[in-house]
C-alpha cells in the first residue's frame, strides 16, 4: 500500500514539475520604404509619397507614375495629425490627370509636437479597368 502511494505522489509530482516550452507569436515584418518589397498593381508603377518638415512647415508630395495606356488618375492627399483616439485630418488636396504621370506637391503649415501622416489615395484608370491605390508617409513635427 505504501508503495502505491508512493508512486501516486510521484507522478502526481512529475506531472507539475515538467517543463512545457511556450511559443509566442512573431511580429509580422511589414515591407518598408525603399525595400526590395514591392506591391504589385495592374495599372500602376510607382507610387512615392513623401512628408518632410521644416520647422512647423510641412512639404507633402505624391508622384504616381501608371503603366502605358493609362487615361486617367484621380488622387486625393491627405494630412493627417496623429491624436491619441487615431487620427485627425488637417488638410486636404485633390488633383485629376489625363495622362499616364501625376505630380502634387503642396505645403502647409501644422501644430508643432507632433506626428503626421502623409496619405494619397488615387483611382487610376487603364484599358477599361479602374485601379485603387494607398500609400502613406510619416513624419513628426
Amino acid at each position: 500500500m505504501c508503495k502505491k502511494i508512493f508512486a501516486f505522489l510521484l507522478a502526481f509530482s512529475m506531472m507539475f514539475t515538467m517543463s512545457v516550452p511556450a511559443f509566442a507569436a512573431e511580429k509580422l515584418n511589414v515591407p518598408k520604404a525603399n525595400s526590395d518589397y514591392h506591391v504589385m498593381w495592374d495599372n500602376t508603377d510607382i507610387v512615392i509619397v513623401t512628408l518632410n518638415f521644416s520647422g512647423n512647415k510641412s512639404a507633402c508630395s505624391a508622384e504616381i507614375y501608371a503603366r502605358p495606356g493609362t487615361n486617367k488618375i484621380s488622387a486625393t492627399l491627405l494630412l493627417k495629425q496623429v491624436t491619441s483616439n487615431g487620427t485627425k485630418t488637417v488638410k486636404s488636396w485633390k488633383k485629376t490627370v489625363s495622362s499616364d504621370t501625376l505630380y502634387l506637391d503642396k505645403t502647409y503649415y501644422v501644430a508643432s509636437g507632433h506626428s503626421y501622416i502623409l496619405e494619397v489615395n488615387a483611382s487610376v484608370y487603364r484599358n477599361g479597368t479602374v485601379e485603387y491605390i494607398t500609400a502613406s508617409d510619416r513624419d513628426s513635427c
